[in-house]
């Protein structure tokens, strides 16, 4: 077993803010749950200020300083290059990071872009052609690749992010192949988080505890396979893991064959993320909806520092007996912290698709959290 991990900004910081709830899709699995007033520029940039004051409080270097801004559509905000050019002056700061469906992204935007030193556009994509304009809308694959092609032209690096259900389970080396032949520069391949308006249709969507540790395995015979046919790095892009992803270090073999061996816990418990939606409200993650306060009434730092809730999160030692009894668990720290809630509705509760406690998705949540 390796030695616990020090949770520290060590391990840089992440602002996923959501400036608008705006979205010009209507995509079924959607786990947005309610409208919010959008804040105006002036307001924006003051909150903007906080992340630079956030940044400079705990020195946090560029390389591992991250503001992601995203949605709803970000582009449906008529002033977001507006406030792009208006931030841009720091963007030695940090890595800037957008989220978009990519559906109004042109030649002309995308140049914009490049201008303003945005480092990466994320595009989610739910499966190949079919399964993806079932929950997204009819032609939004077509349009997602596109955008992809207009990015890859103006070499700004396309990241695609895939959410992991029943429905696109089967289809994962497929779309890697599609992707990577796309040249795209990671796949992120998410576990599915149930919360919002549609909970019960996303619980219904979840792979069990054994698909997932399946699923795990063939993304790594997969990159195993890759490397062997070529590829530069031990772990190709598609191999990479997620916040989300502790319970995977059951698989002692593969987490041993990963070239670095600091793969990420929960954000939340490794202190390296808030997150800002656009009324102000903050959240310790998106996937987390649990609001610590507004910035608006409290800057980023006192949150931080003062919420109670935050801290309890952080604490590990508040989390089920029955994964703090784990060999595991000084590195998974019961897993999910997103997934746990939003399966089990309790903050601490273990990971409903821990293989180790379960072998198919428990209906009891009282019984495994008791």
């Amino acid at each position: 077993m390796k030695s616990k991990r020090e949770l520290s900004l060590k391990n840089g910081f992440s602002l996923q803010w959501h400036i608008t709830e705006r979205c010009n899709w209507n995509c079924s699995h959607c786990y947005r749950d309610r409208g919010y007033n959008e804040l105006s520029i002036d307001q924006l940039y003051r909150i903007f200020l906080q992340f630079i004051q956030f940044l400079d409080t705990f020195k946090i270097p560029p390389q591992i300083a991250r503001l992601n801004l995203t949605g709803g559509e970000v582009f449906l905000r008529d002033d977001f290059i507006v406030f792009l050019k208006r931030i841009y002056k720091y963007n030695d700061r940090y890595r800037l990071k957008i989220l978009t469906n990519g559906s109004l992204l042109n030649d002309e935007k995308v140049e914009m872009l490049k201008t303003l030193g945005v480092d990466a556009v994320q595009l989610s994509v739910e499966g190949m052609e079919s399964v993806n304009d079932r929950i997204r809308g009819k032609g939004t694959f077509e349009q997602i690749v596109n955008t992809i092609e207009i990015l890859n032209k103006n070499d700004i690096p396309v990241l695609v992010s895939v959410t992991l259900a029943k429905y696109n389970l089967k289809e994962i080396p497929q779309l890697i192949d599609f992707f990577i032949k796309l040249e795209v520069r990671r796949i992120g391949i998410r576990r599915l988080v149930p919360i919002g308006k549609n909970q019960k249709r996303l619980i219904d969507d979840m792979i069990s505890p054994l698909e997932q540790r399946d699923f795990y395995r063939l993304r790594h015979a997969l990159a195993k396979e890759n490397y062997a046919c070529g590829s530069n790095t031990k772990q190709p892009t598609f191999n990479s893991l997620c916040c989300e992803d502790g319970v995977f270090f059951q698989e002692e073999e593969l987490v041993s064959q990963y070239d670095n061996r600091t793969i990420p816990l929960c954000g939340v418990l490794s202190n390296r993320i808030l997150t800002v939606l656009p009324n102000g409200d903050v959240l310790p993650c998106r996937r987390l909806p649990i609001v610590l306060g507004n910035v608006l009434k409290k800057s980023l730092l006192e949150i931080w520092f003062t919420s109670e809730l935050l801290s309890r999160i952080r604490n590990p030692e508040n989390l089920s007996s029955v994964c703090r009894n784990c060999e595991y668990f000084e590195l998974c720290r019961g897993g999910a912290r997103c997934v746990s809630y939003g399966y089990f509705g309790k903050l601490d509760a273990p990971d409903p698709q821990c293989w180790k406690l379960f072998e198919q998705l428990p209906p009891d949540a009282f019984k495994v959290c008791s």
